[in-house]
């Protein structure tokens, strides 16, 4: 039987926890003096028993612990918690300190006990906690990658990337559903997807329609994987936005004619206005002007004859003049046609193969290119007589207007005498049909010939090209049969090569020669100068006009300067924008210095397609502007608003 433990085993017990304790223990009495310390402590502070009981606390050389060791002694319990420097040694730890008074039988404080832990390494392992979770987190904060936590389906956290690509501020996410940010088609599917990755699924690649908050959608990429975040079960979700990709991938093979599509639209009004206009003109000429003339001729010829009993007399005059209008009422016509044929060329999705004459389907191209390449280069062709190819024509056309136009801006405006495209149609020594794409243009650096026809490589700024039009040119050629390769030393122009199958089972058909260009006719007082590259339309122009004007009529800027150079005696200038050899915003500029009143009388005709030249004159000069086809009574009110002012000031 084990016998009752008696008062002095209760104080070995006492010393053994006491000295054997993991915690440092430090006893000191009212005077602030130190009566006793475990080993412990000892071990904590690096110090000896000797050098620390007797010890005053009050000189203690970290005093930051005083504050908790004198609250103890007023009978209350202290705490301090932080780094301490020892005073008996060159200790340097992180200490918890935990102190309580002593008190006597009749509770008084005659001491007081502190408890001190040391706790360096936690408080070293949580500051690198603390620091991998700053790191961390900026990682996360400027990361480009849109990124999210979501506990429960709603976001706990979102990273500037991910409030840029919603439009949104921190407010307005946290703790909203994530599905509140998505196509409501979608939403299902994604609740059940946060739910798997919930469950521990593995992370999947899933592709979401996401919405802004100003109610725009995007394609988001998102990733998602299982995390613990504030000791819950959360999801790290990583998005990014696709959209472009999408709609890069849904248009690939049609990248580029969406790209000239601007090209393609200017080209097209210009080059439809031009016949247009005359052929306008022409009919309302002779609508309005001829016929009825002709009506009355032939009436008063056949009252006459009826009342006089005389044979027929000769009315060919007339009718030759009605014969000339109509005629060129139906080249006007024919024209028109011509060009929306070329533009069904280009627009249509046919890849069928039929025999192609890679002459028409140049000269097709610098019809639809021409507003581009007019102030840039003149446009010389050397076609040689080769067979036809097999190839769908609408992309066949598609290679070579891309060539045409990335040849056109490789040379700045401006210089168009100076500069040259050049188109050369050969056969090659192995029977190919090649076609030659040459510009005078900027070249093209040595390092960037091996990546030209590379997906997504240009040399363009981002608002200019894709990346992707060569590679279509090239994907196409090969797909035809042939190949490609480019030229240049990167000083001065580029050549573009286009070696093509010939297509032996089919005959090329005899060329048709164009009608030779018919005289223009002049008019009468006041005097208008004409300037149109247009033949056609300046003709009936002039025509038109006879009957009120002296009309004298040039068929460019170039013509017009040296003809004003002898007579300036003009009362009105009608002056084509888009001219070849020289715009209309050249001749206009060059006036203003050289005869300034005479700049003033001249009249702006457009198409309405415009360099940034003819932009610029048209937006700062208060000259008057007429649009192609013309209305011919606005056209001659204009003019005779500008000669009255032009006689106006002869007068004064």
């Amino acid at each position: 039987m084990v016998g009752a433990v008696v008062a002095s085993d209760w104080e070995e017990l006492y010393r053994t926890l006491y000295e054997q304790a993991p915690i440092g223990v430090l006893i000191y009495e009212r005077d602030m003096r130190v009566r006793e310390v475990n080993a412990r402590l000892l071990s904590i502070l690096k110090t000896k028993r000797d050098e620390v009981v007797g010890f005053d606390l009050t000189a203690l050389r970290d005093r930051r612990v005083l504050p908790a060791l004198t609250l103890a002694l007023a009978g209350e319990v202290g705490h301090y918690e932080g780094p301490y420097d020892a005073t008996t040694s060159p200790a340097s730890v992180f200490v918890s300190l935990r102190a309580a008074p002593v008190r006597d039988a009749a509770r008084r404080v005659v001491g007081a006990m502190a408890l001190v832990e040391d706790i360096t390494e936690r408080r070293l392992a949580e500051d690198a906690l603390r620091r991998s979770e700053a790191r961390f987190r900026e990682v996360i904060e400027r990361s480009p990658d849109a990124t999210a936590v979501v506990v429960h389906g709603r976001f706990a956290y979102a990273n500037p990337a991910l409030l840029a690509l919603l439009r949104c501020e921190v407010a307005d996410v946290l703790g909203r559903p994530v599905t509140d940010y998505l196509h409501i088609d979608d939403r299902a599917t994604a609740a059940t997807r946060i739910t798997e990755r919930e469950a521990g699924a593995p992370p999947t690649l899933q592709e979401y329609r996401a919405l802004r908050r100003d109610g725009t959608t995007f394609h988001a990429e998102v990733v998602s994987m299982r995390i613990e975040y504030d000791g819950k079960p959360a999801l790290v979700a990583i998005a990014r936005d696709v959209t472009e990709r999408r709609l890069l991938h849904a248009r690939l093979s049609q990248a580029d004619r969406v790209l000239t599509m601007g090209t393609l639209a200017a080209g097209i009004a210009h080059e439809i206005r031009n016949p247009l206009a005359y052929l306008s003109a022409n009919l309302d000429f002779l609508a309005d002007t001829k016929l009825p003339r002709l009506a009355e001729a032939l009436a008063r010829q056949e009252a006459r004859l009826e009342l006089y009993g005389e044979p027929p007399t000769d009315v060919r005059p007339s009718l030759d003049a009605v014969t000339t209008l109509v005629a060129s009422a139906r080249e006007g016509a024919s024209r028109v046609r011509t060009i929306v044929r070329d533009l069904r060329t280009f627009s249509r999705d046919d890849d069928r193969r039929v025999p192609v004459d890679v002459r028409a389907v140049l000269d097709a191209c610098v019809a639809v290119a021409e507003s581009d390449l007019l102030p840039r280069a003149r446009v010389v062709r050397d076609y040689a007589d080769v067979p036809l190819v097999s190839a769908s024509e609408s992309r066949l056309g598609q290679v070579f207007l891309n060539l045409i136009v990335n040849a056109a801006q490789s040379i700045a405006p401006g210089a168009a005498d100076a500069n040259a495209i050049t188109l050369r149609v050969a056969t090659g020594a192995d029977g190919a049909v090649e076609v030659r794409v040459d510009d005078t243009g900027s070249g093209i650096a040595a390092e960037h010939l091996p990546r030209l026809f590379e997906p997504f490589f240009t040399t363009k700024p981002a608002d200019v090209g894709t990346g992707l039009g060569l590679w279509i040119c090239a994907d196409i050629v090969q797909r035809l049969g042939g190949t490609i390769a480019a030229q240049s030393d990167g000083v001065r122009g580029a050549s573009f090569v286009v070696s093509l199958p010939a297509d032996a089972t089919v005959a090329r058909p005899e060329p048709v020669s164009p009608p030779p260009p018919r005289a223009i006719p002049g008019g009468r007082r006041p005097r208008v100068l004409v300037v149109d590259d247009e033949e056609a339309l300046a003709r009936i122009v002039a025509s038109v006009l006879s009957d009120e004007f002296d009309v004298v009529v040039e068929g460019g800027g170039r013509a017009a300067l040296t003809l004003l150079d002898r007579d300036a005696a003009f009362d009105a200038v009608l002056c084509d924008l888009a001219m070849p050899d020289l715009s209309g915003a050249d001749v206009f500029t060059t006036l203003e210095e050289r005869a300034p009143r005479l700049a003033e009388r001249v009249v702006f005709a457009t198409g309405g397609a415009y360099s940034a030249a003819s932009r610029a004159i048209l937006d700062r000069a208060p000259n008057p502007t007429v649009d192609k086809p013309f209305e011919l009574e606005s056209l001659r009110a204009v003019l005779r608003k500008v000669a009255s002012r032009a006689e106006a000031d002869r007068s004064r």
